[in-house]
Formats: structure tokens, C-alpha cells, sequence
């Protein structure tokens, strides 16, 4: 049987008195990509930064590869690449090349495995070309790319997108899911966010 590589049960987050999400059952196989639809206010991005560990759960439990989220918050990071809306998860001042050199870096990868995963990941992203620009000079479509690279230097097996389509063109948008149906071919676990419903049915296993 397929391994477990995401895992809630009765997920809650609350602020006072307001449930942000309540009671939330999710799995996710390896290998599967699955696509949590609803509108803005739903509770999607709270869900990712739960099983990413940015926020901590009001009630219930998750895992991630079978680490907790709470108790085992280190080894989740390890397992896990996220890109989340709204949220600048690269450094608009330094080129795409250099943000991917420096979070290898932060991530401790060998110079050499360093200097080969990001020559293809820029490859794969078709960002090799502009590599030494400043991302502040990227279009919105070359900067989720390149956040999503970011994400996938340390090859973790599970992906979180939170709305990874969210203000592209249409044409950005197309390569954007062409790339996250390579990814989920790859063997990524995926779980991505999104209020499009005809865009979670493209690409997902399941849709909840």
C-alpha cells in the first residue's frame, strides 16, 4: 500500500471566537496530488501554514511523512517545500541565481550538489537566461517560478501551493500547471490550494 505522506484529523485553528477551519480530515498518499477548492476566507492558507508549522493547530493533529506538526516541527520542515500567496518567500533585491545560492546555503546542501540543483532547476523553470537579473525586475509568472524553485532545492518529497496561479496572465498560468503536472509525474506528493474549480479538476487526483 502506498505510504502516508500527509495526515490530518479534526484539524481547528480559532482566533477568539472564531474558527478559522474546524475539524478538518485529510489524507494524502505519496505521489498524490490533491486539490483543496473553496473560496477566499475558507480556510485554504490557514491549512498550509498548519502543516507547514508557520502556525500551530487550536485542536486536532497532523503529520507530514508521519512527523507531527507541533512535536516534530524541525523534521516537517525537512520533508516539505511551500510556496504561499501573499507571502515573499524570495528577496527581490538579490538575482534568481543568488536566492537559490542562498537559501542552498540556509539548507546546508554541499556546494557541488548546490551548483547542480540550481543550474537545473533554472533550466527546468526556463529562468536560465535571466538568472543574473534582479527578481525585482521579474514578470509575476517568473517570480512564482522562481519561489517554487526555491522550494524544491533540498527535493522535498511534499509540495504545498497555495493559489500558485493567483494573478498570472493566462498564458503564465498554463505554464505554471504544466510545470505542477511535471512535478506531480516526478513523484511529489502535491497538495495545492485554489478557487478555480476547472483548475483543481485539471490537475488533481481528488478535490476536496
Amino acid at each position: 500500500m502506498p505510504e502516508t505522506a500527509i495526515e490530518a484529523k479534526g484539524l481547528t485553528k480559532k482566533y477568539g471566537d472564531m474558527f478559522a477551519i474546524r475539524d478538518i480530515d485529510l489524507q494524502l498518499n505519496q505521489g498524490d496530488l490533491f486539490g483543496f477548492i473553496g473560496p477566499n476566507g475558507a480556510g485554504k492558507t490557514t491549512t498550509i501554514k498548519m502543516l507547514c508549522t508557520l502556525l500551530e493547530p487550536t485542536a486536532g493533529t497532523a503529520t507530514v511523512c508521519g512527523f507531527d506538526v507541533v512535536q516534530q516541527a524541525d523534521r516537517v520542515r525537512q520533508q516539505l517545500g511551500a510556496v504561499l500567496t501573499g507571502e515573499r518567500s524570495i528577496y527581490w533585491k538579490l538575482t534568481g541565481r543568488e536566492n537559490l545560492q542562498y537559501f542552498a546555503a540556509l539548507y546546508h546542501l554541499p556546494p557541488a550538489v548546490a551548483q547542480q540543483q540550481i543550474a537545473e532547476l533554472l533550466a527546468r523553470f526556463d529562468l536560465a537566461k535571466r538568472a543574473d537579473e534582479l527578481v525585482e525586475k521579474y514578470s509575476t509568472g517568473m517570480k512564482q517560478r522562481i519561489a517554487i524553485a526555491k522550494a524544491l532545492l533540498a527535493k522535498p518529497p511534499v509540495i504545498l501551493l497555495d493559489e500558485p496561479t493567483l494573478g498570472l496572465d493566462p498564458q503564465a498560468a498554463r505554464n505554471l500547471r504544466e510545470l505542477i503536472r511535471e512535478l506531480k509525474a516526478d513523484g511529489h506528493t502535491i497538495l495545492l490550494t485554489t478557487h478555480y474549480m476547472e483548475e483543481a479538476d485539471q490537475l488533481s487526483d481528488r478535490i476536496g
